[in-house]
């Protein structure tokens, strides 16, 4: 059964660290808004788990990243943006957001994020922005497919 967690508003994307200097030594930190939008990922994420336990073994992560167009496009440019005929190649870029979703999963949907064996990340516009998590097991028998390699 595949968990699912949908954070409404603008996406924001895992910000890179930044540094300050505290006694003569650098130390890294992470971005205000970055970590408030992290710690929403998380409590939603632990919403969606009461009552399961921590996925073990490997699991699919799709995520999709959906950015509303700009207002200043006229109205039907931002409708065939929605319908999916013209696709965002803006920043912020698409793997950062992948970042942030993995960061915010660990330890509360699947124990660790090295379990993850496919991610599949998305990047479209919509009518409302939003941030959609979707995490499941893989079964075995997927991994029996002739585009994977044994040795």
């Amino acid at each position: 059964m595949p968990i699912q967690i949908e954070l409404p508003g603008k996406p924001v994307p895992k910000g890179r660290p930044r540094f300050t200097v505290i006694s003569g030594h650098a130390a890294p930190y992470t971005p205000r808004e970055t970590r408030r939008y992290e710690d929403r990922l998380k409590q939603a994420a632990a919403i969606a788990m009461i009552g399961k336990s921590l996925l073990a073994g490997p699991v699919a992560m799709r995520v999709a990243v959906n950015l509303e167009p700009p207002a200043s496009w006229s109205r039907k440019k931002r409708d065939y943006a929605c319908r999916g005929l013209i696709l965002p190649c803006v920043r912020p870029d698409l793997d950062n957001f992948g970042k942030l979703a993995l960061d915010g999963c660990n330890g509360i949907v699947f124990k660790d994020d090295g379990q993850v064996a496919d991610l599949i990340l998305t990047k479209r516009y919509a009518t409302k922005a939003s941030l959609v998590v979707i995490v499941e097991m893989i079964a075995d028998e997927e991994f029996q497919s002739d585009i994977y390699v044994t040795g």
